[in-house]
């Protein structure tokens, strides 16, 4: 299962392997379209978006390797588009006109059929485009970067981290802009809030290969109040296969949760009738979609969701800091925050709190620590959304450390 996204009060369900496109009216799934056989496409991304209220999927790599495929609903007919525009589509934005990423190059159509480059990708290969204002966010194997369609110049806003997905949140006012990005613990994610980018990590859970993020819900792109993290079992062992557990992360930014384990990736989520709608590549203890492997899960109270027990596993988020300020870690839900530090010097440093989640940073404590000396201090039942470490007097190198508990 590749997609979810909800369109005219109907879920529709995109599985990429095989080519198909289901929906779900509430009560029961019917199969709205099948690609000819004679395109067998495979593919494990599939973008999609609402575009001048009609339904657009873009398609991952045809086996042939020649064009991508959109596939373009109107709410009566189902068409599949080759705009030849490379091998693979990975993702799609709009704002008055329809944008196309592939590894290579955004592209855009004022029709979905005649496209042109907007410019070429300077660095990595494509994976995930947003647009907002005049500004195309791009995030690439290599990093995240921006484009101005204005100026059309480029700017690197973070290099060497696979960035995956883009996707818009409101969980206060206003838009944020939340890129998902691995190859460190932790993420980060990065949050855009219309003026300035804030790395956020929410612990080791996040896998080095694969992040993707959603908040449309309800039909369309952000808007909605929860953020769904889905993720990929990481892989390893010496045959490079899955270990561990794919899991199913929510939050609304005043509390996070695990609310689902499996033994296999959980691919995407929706809101969808107040109800959670996510999928995983592949389950045989599952009921999927007749005869396509697709598993198909759904939460009825998300509320109640929130509200189990979490996973409060220790987080462990530790590294060599060689900056000021540490990035933030998203701590809501936890009751315990532990958090330890080594610096290289002798060093001033204060220790930040973010109560709301609205960046409003403000000082929980101030300390003094010696050349090689650990210290440690422990925060509980405390109102706080994120925290960070900031050193007063900079050292060559420190390492900070936060354990999260319930």
């Amino acid at each position: 299962m590749n997609s979810l996204l909800t369109y005219r009060g109907d879920l529709f369900v995109s599985v990429g392997a095989t080519g198909e496109f289901w929906r779900y009216d509430g009560e029961s799934w019917q199969l709205e379209y099948k690609l000819p056989k004679n395109q067998p496409w495979i593919g494990t991304t599939w973008g999609r978006i609402i575009w001048k209220e009609e339904l657009w999927f873009g398609g991952l790599e045809a086996r042939l390797k020649q064009n991508g495929v959109i596939i373009h609903y109107d709410g009566e007919d189902w068409e599949p588009i080759r705009p030849k525009i490379g091998p693979e589509i990975w993702d799609l934005a709009a704002k008055k006109a329809l944008y196309a990423l592939d590894s290579k190059q955004i592209l855009k159509s004022e029709t979905g059929e005649q496209w042109e480059v907007v410019s070429e990708i300077p660095r990595g290969e494509g994976r995930s485009i947003e647009i907002l204002g005049q500004t195309v966010y791009v995030g690439t194997t290599e990093g995240l970067l921006r484009y101005d369609l204005v100026d059309a110049e480029w700017e690197e806003i973070e290099r060497d981290l696979l960035c995956n997905d883009l996707t818009r949140y409101s969980p206060v006012d206003g838009d944020w802009l939340i890129a998902g990005c691995a190859n460190v613990p932790g993420g980060p994610y990065y949050i855009f809030d219309g003026e300035n980018w804030h790395p956020v990590r929410i612990g080791n859970h996040v896998n080095e290969e694969r992040i993707k993020l959603t908040s449309h819900g309800e039909g369309g792109r952000g808007g909605n109040p929860y953020l769904f993290i889905p993720q990929a079992a990481p892989r390893g062992g010496p045959f490079g296969g899955q270990t561990g557990l794919g899991r199913l992360f929510v939050t609304d930014w005043s509390d996070f949760n695990c609310i689902f384990e499996s033994s296999c990736a959980v691919t995407e989520a929706e809101l969808y009738d107040g109800e959670i709608y996510f999928g995983t590549a592949w389950n045989k203890s599952y009921e999927t979609l007749q005869g396509t492997n697709a598993s198909i899960f759904r939460i009825s109270n998300i509320r109640e969701a929130m509200g189990r027990p979490a996973l409060k596993h220790h987080l462990n988020v530790g590294e060599t800091v060689q900056k000021s300020t540490t990035d933030a870690v998203f701590c809501a839900g936890y009751h315990r925050i532990w958090i330890g530090v080594e610096a290289s010097e002798a060093v001033d440093l204060k220790i930040e709190i973010d109560p709301y989640g609205t960046f409003d940073w403000k000082t929980y404590e101030q300390l003094s620590i010696g050349s090689h000396e650990f210290t440690s201090i422990t925060l509980s039942n405390i109102e706080v959304t994120m925290i960070r470490v900031t050193f007063e007097t900079s050292p060559s190198s420190a390492s900070v450390f936060v354990n999260l508990g319930s």
